[in-house]
């Protein structure tokens, strides 16, 4: 068709709430592609080779957040805790 033109708008078919989900799901999903891709028409250590930078990425990207996420975590039970404490004084 000539002069065709569209905007796609990715993820706009599903509600906003699952959007983190689908991202791992596409992420995981792209990973695990190319990795097949490699092995199947190399062989499994090239594929290694290949994807590693990927899993590099992914690793010291979830770290920080983890982390980020394990410290609010104790800083909450922390406050809860505090709280507790001084509600058994009053």
């Amino acid at each position: 068709i000539k002069g065709l033109k569209f905007d796609h708008l990715g993820t706009s078919s599903s509600d906003n709430k699952f959007n983190d989900a689908i991202m791992l799901n596409r992420n995981w999903h792209f990973s695990w592609s190319k990795f097949y891709y490699f092995k199947k028409n190399n062989n499994y250590f090239y594929a290694l080779k290949k994807i590693s930078p990927n899993i590099y990425y992914s690793f010291y990207s979830f770290c920080p957040v983890a982390i980020s996420m394990k410290v609010f975590s104790l800083i909450m039970e922390w406050l809860f805790l505090q709280d507790k404490k001084l509600a058994k004084l009053v």
